[in-house]
């Protein structure tokens, strides 16, 4: 194996992607960062590390998805749909037999109206919603398994957090709870400060959650699922509810950790334009099938083929929306063509002029598998089901209950109540003897206890 390649400088750090396209971020002040690229033959990795501190995690592998003949039926009942059926259930298809490949360094977005099936291919891609799922998914050459959700991230539309905890403590307790045993607690404090850095969250890693702006908030909750460096990373419409500023900084973010080899596939609503020629890739779907797949810069192109000509000065994304939104014969159309445009891997190309604004599904044939890394991604035998154990576990979880709620405990009336209670308590049952007859006053007096402490803290 070569030597690292190394990039660091003494007041700004720099992070170099595979294609050498420089992204500069501002480091902590208590770290110096370095990105290392290691070369063994045709395979390349890349590893952020913190001077000063052990490797942080292993080499994240780079990953290729890939899907193919992805089908989803659920069983929906009768009644819902047709209250005179007579029938239980009624099958609905959510995909139907789409496929398609996704590879390092792309931000793929998946659009199309509402209940076209973007959220349950997100899903499905990410081993959530197995239930009625046919067809193959591989992540590089191997299938999908429960192992490989450890190199899986997925983060949710609604940010869920603790909300008085300040960025940093939330992003702390993740680390603490979700990086393996073997590193120690400066090793995952080290991390935190390396994922604050790289989400530029710092001037607001001190203040409260619940203070701080709805950008940010989305950007902490990418952080709270990077901590664990993973290859692949699913988002669920990261930009709803952000203003157009907020929402183009988060996309920056996210071509940041594409360029440094993760895959990141995000479903997306109604984009502005500037964000929609941003992605590497786009997957159109309307009614559970692919419309189009390819680059966002050909989309218009691809449905002028077809007679279907965007207004001068509108947005590209408002345009495709309105198309597949359109009554049941265009979508009817679109799906049609897409099946006699599309290209499949390996075969004869189609002679039909949209073939050249689309790119290549998989043929579904193991031997055309990609594996960028030349990696096993099959989980080692000795690695523990928890990065913990379950006494770390509960003090790390006792630490951050007492974080909030010990401000609202501890106060001076509620030391003040029970000082007062437990004089009270001491002159009612002072000096009891020791005989049969204050059995009764010693049984009341701890029913007493029993009872009163526990409806205290309804109170």
């Amino acid at each position: 194996m070569t030597s690292p390649k190394l990039n660091s400088r003494d007041n700004s750090s720099y992070i170099e992607s595979m294609d050498d396209i420089p992204i500069q971020y501002t480091p902590s002040g208590q770290h110096k960062m370095h990105i290392v690229e290691m070369r063994d033959g045709d395979t390349l990795q890349t590893q952020m590390s913190i001077e000063g501190a052990k490797t942080i995690a292993a080499l994240s592998p780079r990953i290729t998805v890939t899907y193919h003949n992805v089908t989803k039926v659920i069983n929906v009942p009768a009644k819902m749909i047709d209250p005179s059926s007579k029938e239980r259930f009624i099958q609905r298809t959510l995909l139907d037999s789409i496929s398609g490949q996704i590879h390092p360094q792309q931000v793929v977005a998946l659009m199309g109206p509402s209940g076209c099936g973007k959220t349950t291919l997100l899903n499905t891609l990410a081993g959530r919603a197995m239930n009625g799922v046919s067809g193959d998914i591989w992540f590089n050459n191997q299938r999908y398994d429960k192992g490989m959700k450890r190199k899986l991230a997925y983060v949710l539309q609604q940010d869920l957090f603790f909300e008085p905890l300040t960025v940093k403590q939330q992003l702390t307790y993740t680390a603490l709870l979700r990086l393996p045993n073997h590193l120690s607690r400066k090793d995952k404090l080290a991390q935190v400060e390396q994922i604050i850095d790289q989400l530029r969250i710092r001037k607001c890693a001190n203040t409260p959650i619940m203070l701080v702006s709805g950008g940010e908030k989305k950007r902490v909750n990418i952080g709270t699922e990077l901590l664990t460096n993973p290859s692949v990373i699913f988002l669920d419409e990261p930009t709803s509810g952000l203003d157009s500023t907020s929402a183009v900084a988060l996309v920056e973010v996210l071509h940041e950790l594409a360029m440094a080899g993760k895959t990141v596939i995000t479903s997306i609503h109604q984009p502005s334009s500037q964000i929609f020629q941003s992605f590497d890739q786009l997957i159109l779907l309307a009614d559970g099938k692919t419309i189009f797949m390819g680059k966002p810069s050909n989309a218009l192109a691809y449905f002028g083929t077809m007679g279907h000509q965007s207004p001068a000065q509108y947005n590209p994304a408002d345009y495709v929306m309105d198309l597949v939104n359109q009554d049941m014969k265009i979508r009817e159309e679109l799906k049609e063509a897409y099946l006699q445009n599309r290209m499949i891997e390996g075969q004869p190309r189609p002679s039909n002029i949209g073939t050249q604004y689309l790119v290549a599904e998989p043929s579904g044939k193991e031997s055309d598998l990609t594996n960028p890394d030349n990696v096993n991604l099959i989980p080692d035998k000795h690695e523990g089901k928890w990065p913990i154990g379950f006494l770390a576990q509960m003090l790390i979880l006792f630490s951050r209950s007492f974080r909030l709620t010990g401000k609202a405990q501890f106060t001076i009336l509620n030391f003040g109540q029970a000082l007062s209670l437990a004089v009270v308590c001491g002159l009612c049952w002072l000096q009891m003897d020791y005989n049969e007859s204050t059995i009764p006053d010693r049984s009341s007096f701890m029913f007493f206890l029993m009872t009163f402490w526990p409806l205290q803290t309804l109170m």
